[in-house]
């Protein structure tokens, strides 16, 4: 390949294609042969025209490739050899643009995208960056997350349908607005708030792990192990409200009121057990829900298959069962009693009937005859009765439906509930008949941050007072109507003795998942003290201690 210097003196001995190949390999410039001081005037005009034809004609080929490439080297390259082709502009252009991308770059690498104020600076440098569409997605996640309640968020789950839970999570983990560490921040502050099926198809997504539950969220092993070996909600013995006629038991009979998933039957089934754990007899049973009450009292039985108790799924809404039993003490003291657990569903029926609301599943009808059959047209005389209303903690917000366009919360429904039993007739009104007290159990209380347990009762009455206003005011006046839960009238010189409003702050144990549970007998037994305080009890005759007693009488 001759040098510059040797084409400039043989410019005549070479051809317009072998010219016109120096130029594109670089050897020599068009505007340097045409100088006269290099080529002595022997480029002459037709020479250049045909060269120039041969270069226009190859430029279009360079172009193309250079923008293929589409990088700095190549587009400097088709500068150098067409210092005036028709793309030199763009070619410029496009190396500045590649210049400002490689920075764009850089400065973005170095970016911290979890400093908001950082991703603002790029911004501020890059408003129309590689990255600035990535850049303002942060920064509106930042704005939202900023916005953004992890507690009121979490306080909205709770209103929620269980099985829209998952998909309301990976919908606000999509949209950026929560992560995570806030997803096991929301499970480390209740470990209840999702079921199993929520919590498994976090795991299935890799949303979350085992280790993540264990380590950020607080879970037991043993709960882990528990939902490793995929242990589901138990199905228990359900009894149809048709087969109750009346109490079967002369005995005092316990009614527990909640709505569906307020924990009233897990508790009902955590004091019976209780009851067993803590010796006393549970002997001559009598009425249809027999095997349903047995079931319960079971599931918080140890078994070396699993290592926690598994929690029962929902009743059905005609379910309205009864126990009779005796339930006898060490002294030979015992005590006749009915637990009776009715649907959380009956109450939803009970207002619909009073109210005139239509609804469609029979069943509803079904409870609602149920409970006027036994309470009120057909009870059993000389029972005496008392009343557990049971409520949630954190649910004061939860609404059932009734019919398309009603709903209501726990505390208007259970407020119906007193209004209807609280009829004019005395002989008629099982308050005014035959009730010794009425109790205010307060579920899941375990959630209540207090340090002691004279704390948390004193943050119990304050709930629900605060956000069962309907309810505390239902049992109140019909306390002082009936004169129940030591209200005294007022005589001459003295005034009355208001009722009290009587809470109890109620847990199970420590559950986890609405699954799985590892029962504490505190609740439980406060509440059997609290009815065998009340109750109607017997004596056995072949006690020792009964036998000891009538002896010294003699």
């Amino acid at each position: 390949m001759p040098t510059k210097e040797e084409i400039f003196d043989n410019i005549s001995d070479y051809s317009a294609s072998e010219i016109s190949e120096f130029i594109i390999d670089g050897i020599v410039t068009f505007d340097e042969l045409c100088e006269y001081k290099n080529t002595g005037g022997e480029f002459g005009n037709v020479l250049r025209e045909e060269v120039k034809k041969l270069i226009a004609g190859q430029e279009p080929k360079d172009w193309e490739a250079a923008a293929r490439e589409n990088t700095e080297e190549s587009y400097s390259e088709y500068i150098r050899k067409y210092p005036m082709g028709p793309n030199r502009i763009e070619a410029n252009i496009r190396i500045g643009k590649i210049r400002t991308w490689k920075t764009d770059t850089m400065r973005w690498q170095n970016t911290n995208k979890k400093n908001i104020d950082e991703v603002k600076k790029y911004l501020a440098e890059f408003p129309e960056g590689r990255f600035s569409l990535e850049a303002k997605k942060l920064m509106k996640e930042a704005e939202r997350r900023a916005q953004f309640d992890l507690k009121e968020f979490a306080k909205s789950l709770r209103m929620q349908k269980e099985n829209e839970h998952f998909a309301e999570l990976e919908k606000q983990m999509k949209e950026g607005t929560i992560s995570r560490t806030e997803i096991l921040k929301i499970i480390a502050d209740d470990h209840n708030i999702f079921n199993t099926d929520c919590i498994n198809e976090l795991l299935d997504h890799a949303y979350i792990t085992y280790e993540d539950l264990i380590q950020e969220a607080g879970v037991d092993q043993m709960f882990i192990q528990s939902l490793q070996k995929n242990l589901s909600n138990i199905d228990i013995p359900s009894v149809d409200c048709d087969a109750v006629e009346q109490i079967e038991k002369t005995s005092t009979e316990i009614y527990f009121w909640g709505v569906k998933n307020s924990g009233k039957s897990c508790a009902i089934g955590s004091i019976l057990n209780t009851a067993r754990r803590a010796g006393y007899g549970i002997t001559n049973k009598k009425g249809q829900g027999i095997p349903y009450f047995d079931a319960l009292s079971d599931l918080f039985n140890q078994h070396d298959s699993r290592p926690t108790s598994v929690l029962p799924n929902g009743t059905p809404t005609d379910s309205f069962a009864e126990m009779g039993f005796d339930m006898t003490m060490a002294s030979g003291k015992y005590y006749p009693l009915t637990f009776v657990d009715l649907a959380g569903e009956l109450l939803t029926a009970i207002y619909a009937e009073a109210h005139n609301i239509v609804l469609d599943d029979p069943a509803y009808d079904k409870a609602a005859k149920a409970f006027r059959r036994v309470l009120l047209d057909n009870h059993k005389e000389g029972n005496r009765k008392i009343h557990f209303f049971v409520i949630e903690y954190g649910a004061a917000g939860k609404k059932i439906k009734i019919g398309n366009d009603i709903e209501l919360g726990q505390d208007a429904l259970l407020e119906n509930v007193i209004d209807i039993l609280n009829v004019e007739d005395p002989m008629e009104n099982p308050f005014k008949r035959d009730t010794d007290a009425i109790y205010v159990v307060l579920t899941k209380a375990d959630r209540i941050k207090a340090s002691s347990a004279s704390e948390r009762r004193e943050k119990a009455n304050e709930y629900v007072k605060t956000h069962y206003k309907g309810l505390v005011t239902a049992v109140r006046n019909v306390c002082r109507e009936c004169e129940l839960n030591g209200y005294v009238k007022p005589i001459a010189g003295k005034d009355a003795v208001k009722p009290k409003i009587l809470v109890i702050p109620f847990s199970i144990g420590d559950v986890c998942f609405k699954s799985y549970c590892v029962l504490k007998e505190d609740s439980p037994m406060k509440v059997l003290n609290e009815i065998v305080s009340r109750a109607t009890f017997e004596e056995d005759d072949k006690s020792f201690l009964v036998k000891l007693k009538k002896n010294f009488r003699k």
